[in-house]
Parts: C-alpha cells; structure tokens; sequence
C-alpha cells in the first residue's frame, strides 16, 4: 500500500480530502491531501510505485538485424489533477494505472527476435468527477474491480 500525505504552511481554510483507492477490498493508496493551497493555487496529487521495464525489439535492414533496447513502464500510478469550474467548485481529473508483466512473447523476424512484455491489470484509464463540498464521493472504475474514494476531512471514515 502506498502512503501519502501532502501539508501546508501557514493557515488554510480549504479542506482535507482523505483519499483512498482500493482493488477487490484492498487499499493500493491511501493519502490525505489539500487541492487549494495558502495562496489560493491548485495542486495535483500524485502516488506512484512504477518501475520501467527493459526490452528488446529487432527489425531486419536487410540481411542485418537492428535492435532497439526499450523501456515500458509498469506498476500502480494515481494521478488527481484539480481544476476549478465556473461554480467555485473543484473538478479532478483521474488518471490511474495498476500494471504487472504476465509474461514475455518473443517474436522471431527471421534472423533476429524481438521481445516484449504483456501487460496485465488496469491499463492506464482516465475518469473526471466534481468534488463535494461535504461528505464522501466514491468513484467505480469500468473494470468493476476498482474504485476511489474522496472524503471531505472531518467526515467519519
């Protein structure tokens, strides 16, 4: 699980809103953040535990094999990035991902052979959502097995 916690300096009056994203049950991240800071300026939150993934790909130029070293990120990423309405309200932007390499598929090009991961899990997906002044708002994923959940600080959890 992915811990986080974001803190200002000085008096603010925009609340904490306890973030807590989950998969089947479990807790992946769970954080407290403020999307206005002091000065009235919006701030994004961020959790990420992605490592990149090495790789190799080969063409053929010719008789000659070119091969190409590559690098795909996998792994848990969660990206809320505020943005005010005309209302006075805060909109998030959700951009999450929940990666692993299942296996590796070679494929040969005659004289050469490239190798790739396969992706398993939540691919990068990007949802949009108001913020409530109170209260919780939780948020499904298309999959169904994930969800997000935005509470206002002060509220039970």
């Amino acid at each position: 699980m992915l811990s986080a916690t974001q803190a200002n300096a000085g008096t603010d009056t925009s609340p904490a809103i306890d973030i807590t994203w989950v998969k089947e049950g479990q807790t992946l991240v769970r954080g407290t953040h403020r999307f206005v800071n002091t000065s009235g300026g919006l701030v994004p939150f961020m959790a990420t535990s992605q490592q990149q993934f090495p790789y190799s790909t080969c063409t053929l130029e010719g008789n000659t094999p070119g091969y190409q070293a590559k690098q795909l990120a996998v792994g848990r990423m969660l990206l809320l990035k505020p943005q005010r309405t005309s209302r006075g309200t805060i909109h998030l932007d959700i951009q999450a991902e929940d990666t692993e390499v299942r296996t590796v598929k070679s494929t040969d090009h005659g004289a050469c052979t490239s190798f790739a991961p396969v992706i398993g899990g939540l691919p990068l997906t990007t949802l949009s959502v108001e913020l409530p002044e109170s209260g919780p708002l939780t948020v499904s994923f298309p999959d169904g097995q994930y969800s997000l959940t935005l509470r206002v600080g002060g509220d039970p959890m």
